[in-house]
């Protein structure tokens, strides 16, 4: 079976170099250019797009899946003083790992959905650690859990903050630079670590929360919760990312507009370096019916706001809305295209073979990871036999039009004959070629065949 697989490979670079099929394909004075037009289709590319929010990886997810999402309360990860239960986060990671999913998550000091009074854990108060009483439940979104009298820490009290800044170094410790870790939320102050509550403390203790993470994951991509404007302006001038949860909600989105809480200096200027972060305000269900909601405008919102990640919160949506959630996939991140691409169509052993390309990011951010692009030579049996990396950032590239020019020298070992070549994006650390392009031509392990030449 693999023999007539390889084959059936062989078959099909043959095929295309004979015929160039590729749309467009034009030869003269000696250059041949091929055109493109982007094909609609939802790809699983690394570092993007619509996040599963499951305890446990749905065995058919509704949108390819590059990116997994999850909450825990504190006090289940240290149930006693200095003694944690990585497993619960470890066997997320290693579940959604064996699907090529990366995981990020939220640590939370106040939660209404506890399953018990408080979120943080019980010794942290019978340490003498100041709290404060809350109520919270009912059926909207933003309330939840049942209607019981919950605990909320004093951030500011030193106990608090000696104690959480301890958990947080040893999750530092086991997490930081792990690679199976996309990002972390910086939780730990406010309702669903989401940084609003009724108890604020003062900016210096908001700080020094801060800090906690960004002392502890040096090596690890952090996203700031953005409801407390002061403390997401100090965070984002250390580096790190926005978050936003409340998508839909007119509430929110009017919030965000306040150019006093958000100047436009911020909010238009970190997407370009770090990524932005949403969630809904609640179910497709809720939406649709709440009288300061509109899904409409949430659409809208987030792809003004340049959105990276989406939590999948939004659950069952009719038919009709169902194609405005793949535009968001598709739309949230990158989306690399090629245009076109010119090459010498004849040349010469130990010549240099000029190649041109027009890319565009038609996403609405840029591509946060290293990844350089690499132009290759297949012969017909499908093999790489020249493999050249081009010295172009592609993390550079905002949303926008882009032109290369380069050269690639061949050998004059090479066989003459007649080659495939072909382009793809790799990952500078684990050197896959793992970003796919919406573009139809013959691929395999992320090498599209994109035009060919004739060496003699």
């Amino acid at each position: 079976m693999k023999t007539f697989l390889n084959r059936i490979v062989r078959i099909c670079l043959a095929i295309f170099i004979a015929a160039q099929f590729i749309y467009g394909q034009q030869t003269k004075d000696n250059v041949t250019t091929h055109s493109f037009q982007a094909i609609d289709t939802l790809l699983k590319n690394p570092g993007k797009g619509w996040m599963p929010f499951d305890g446990k990886p749905k065995t058919v997810s509704r949108f390819p899946a590059s990116v997994s999402y999850m909450r825990f309360d504190w006090g289940d990860l240290e149930p006693k003083r200095a003694t944690y239960r990585w497993e619960i986060i470890d066997s997320l990671i290693a579940a959604y790992k064996a699907k090529g999913i990366t995981f990020a998550f939220r640590v939370m000091a106040t939660d209404p959905q506890a399953r018990s009074k408080a979120a943080s854990p019980q010794w942290l108060f019978d340490l003498g650690c100041r709290s404060f009483e809350y109520a919270s439940g009912g059926s909207g979104t933003f309330q939840g859990g049942d209607s019981i009298k919950r605990i909320e820490p004093d951030y500011a009290d030193p106990i608090f903050l000696s104690e959480h800044e301890t958990f947080i170094s040893e999750l530092g410790k086991r997490y930081n630079g792990d690679p199976n870790i996309e990002f972390v939320d910086i939780g730990s102050y406010g309702i669903w670590g989401e940084w609003h509550t009724s108890h604020p403390a003062d900016m210096k203790t908001r700080k020094r929360i801060v800090d906690m993470y960004i002392n502890a994951f040096k090596k690890t991509r952090l996203v700031m919760m953005g409801a407390d404007p002061e403390a997401l302006a100090y965070a984002v001038s250390r580096g790190t990312g926005i978050r936003r949860d409340g998508v839909g909600s007119l509430w929110d989105i009017k919030a965000w507009s306040d150019t006093n809480k958000y100047p436009r200096s911020l909010v238009d200027e970190v997407w370009k370096k770090a990524p932005v972060v949403f969630e809904w305000y609640g179910y497709y269900s809720y939406l649709s019916h709440c009288d300061h909601c509109s899904f409409d405008a949430g659409f809208q919102f987030l792809l003004d706001n340049h959105v990276t990640y989406i939590n999948d919160n939004i659950g069952h949506v009719p038919d009709s809305i169902f194609s405005r959630l793949r535009v968001l996939g598709e739309k949230s991140g990158y989306r690399f295209l090629l245009n076109e691409i010119s090459n010498d169509d004849d040349i010469r052993l130990g010549d240099k073979l000029s190649v041109r390309m027009s890319w565009s990011n038609v996403g609405v951010a840029p591509l946060y990871q290293e990844h350089y692009l690499s132009l290759s030579l297949i012969d017909v049996n499908g093999k790489i036999v020249l493999s050249q990396q081009l010295r172009h950032s592609i993390k550079q590239w905002l949303p926008g039009n882009y032109r290369i020019d380069e050269r690639l020298l061949i050998p004059a070992t090479l066989p003459p004959g007649k080659y495939a070549i072909g382009v793809a994006m790799v990952n500078a650390k684990t050197h896959q070629a793992d970003i796919r392009f919406p573009l139809n031509a013959l691929e395999k392990n992320g090498i599209y065949s994109v035009s060919s030449v004739t060496i003699r």
